[in-house]
């Protein structure tokens, strides 16, 4: 059974990982290492969004001009 603290260190390095690639991808590379790096900060997200939503099941989400139980303009804070 995975602990919380497990979890969220591995979100951490995830997290971490993706800054890297963004990084790297600012920097001049080679047309191959780019599409390398692309790829692997698409994989590194897909992770990371699994990894949340695994953690932290419940989607909350946030509401303007709510009245009387009546909500419009809802968003899902995942959909940010």
């Amino acid at each position: 059974m995975t602990t919380i603290d497990d979890s969220l260190g591995e979100i951490r390095s995830v997290r971490n990982d993706i800054w890297r690639c963004r990084e790297l991808l600012k920097s001049d590379l080679p047309d191959a290492e780019r599409e390398i790096m692309e790829k692997r900060l698409l994989e590194r997200r897909s992770t990371f969004e699994r990894l949340l939503a695994f953690t932290f099941p419940l989607a909350l989400t946030l509401c303007s001009g709510e009245t009387r139980g009546e909500a419009r303009n809802c968003k899902s804070i995942r959909e940010e």
